[in-house]
């Protein structure tokens, strides 16, 4: 499969895979890229965005929830976190690693092997999301404040 055609390919997987979870919690797309090398859909509700991304050189999908800023998406974070009141944007796995408990499963959610099984790491993420996210997802400040801490330390302390 070309870069085109598997960017095209994951979006429209996005689309489908996490259609139930946009509508769920009220979240909009206000866009889409097809690169060479990345892929991604964001969308949006009043207060949050949920970007999904698909990096093909590291073969990973990935989603970050983040807050507004000012009413808009913000530019995908560059510099990592060091505090836990910097963290503007939650790893997906960081989500379901709260959910679960399971650090090395919910890390492994997003990897793909080959072109033709994007899909199936689009779906199995946003099953996760919806089965572990649903607190953070509808705005609950103590799952956030919990999920910046591991995003940051990545290390459990029950």
């Amino acid at each position: 499969m070309t870069p085109s055609a598997l960017g095209t390919h994951f979006i429209s997987a996005v689309r489908k895979g996490f259609g139930s979870l946009f509508r769920d919690y009220g979240f909009s797309e206000v866009g889409a890229e097809d690169k060479l090398s990345y892929a991604s859909v964001t969308t949006r509700n009043a207060t949050h965005y949920l970007r999904v991304s698909c990096d093909f050189r590291d073969r990973t999908v990935d989603v970050g929830l983040g807050h507004l800023r000012e009413g808009l998406v913000p530019p995908v974070p560059i510099a990592p976190p060091r505090a836990p009141s910097e963290v503007r944007e939650i790893p997906g796995a960081v989500i379901v690693w709260l959910g679960t408990g399971d650090k090395e499963g919910a890390f492994e959610l997003g990897e793909y092997t080959t072109e033709e099984s994007v899909e199936f790491s689009v779906d199995r993420l946003a099953r996760a999301l919806g089965q572990y996210g649903a607190r953070i997802l509808a705005g609950d400040q103590v799952a956030w404040d919990r999920a910046a801490e591991l995003t940051v330390t990545r290390t459990w302390h029950p």
